[in-house]
C-alpha cells in the first residue's frame, strides 16, 4: 500500500508546486479539478503527485464525486493535518531551497538516539507542514516506524 497524491493549501500554488517539484526532482503541471489556480508537483518517478490547491479551498462531498472549488468563509491559516515525505534530496539542499523562497525550514528529531531518525520540517508558506525525509533518514525512518519500533519508542 502506498500513498499515490495528496493537497495542501497554499497562498500561491503555482510557487508552491514550482518549489515543491524542485525539492521532489520531478516536474510541475496545472491540476485543472482544482480550478484555475491549482498546480501539482510530481516526484522525479511520477508516483506521487501534490496538488496545491488555493488556502480555503475546500472539498465537500456530492452524490457522484467530491465537489472541489468550494470556499471556505474564512480560510484557516494553519492546518491540522501534515504530509511526511521521503525525497531523494539531501538535508542541506532541501534547506537551502527552502531559503531561497523564504518559507521556515530545520531539521528536527522525531525519535532520538541511534534507532531514531530525523526529519526537515518545511513550513510551506510558513503555514502548512510538510516533514522532509532526505536519503539517510529515509533509511532511518524505516528500521524506526514499524509497529513493534513505535511501540518500543513509546512505550505503548
Amino acid at each position: 500500500m502506498m500513498f499515490q497524491h495528496c493537497s495542501i493549501p497554499a497562498d500561491n500554488p503555482k510557487n508552491a508546486a514550482e518549489t515543491l517539484g524542485r525539492i521532489f526532482g520531478g516536474e510541475v503541471t496545472r491540476f485543472p479539478p482544482g480550478g484555475p489556480d491549482a498546480w501539482m508537483a510530481w516526484s522525479k518517478d511520477g508516483s506521487l503527485q501534490l496538488e496545491c490547491t488555493p488556502r480555503g479551498t475546500v472539498l465537500v462531498p456530492d452524490e457522484n464525486q467530491v465537489a472541489l472549488g468550494a470556499r471556505a468563509e474564512a480560510p484557516t491559516r494553519n492546518s491540522e493535518v501534515h504530509i511526511g515525505i521521503c525525497v531523494d534530496m539531501p538535508q542541506d539542499e532541501i534547506l537551502q531551497i527552502a531559503k531561497e523562497v523564504g518559507w521556515p525550514a530545520y531539521p528536527s528529531v522525531r525519535i532520538p538516539g541511534e534507532e531514531g531518525f530525523s526529519v526537515v520540517e518545511l513550513w510551506v508558506e510558513g503555514k502548512f507542514l510538510l516533514e522532509l525525509c532526505d536519503p539517510v533518514e529515509s533509511a532511518r525512518l524505516a528500521k524506526a516506524v514499524t509497529v513493534e519500533g513505535w511501540k518500543a519508542a513509546f512505550d505503548c
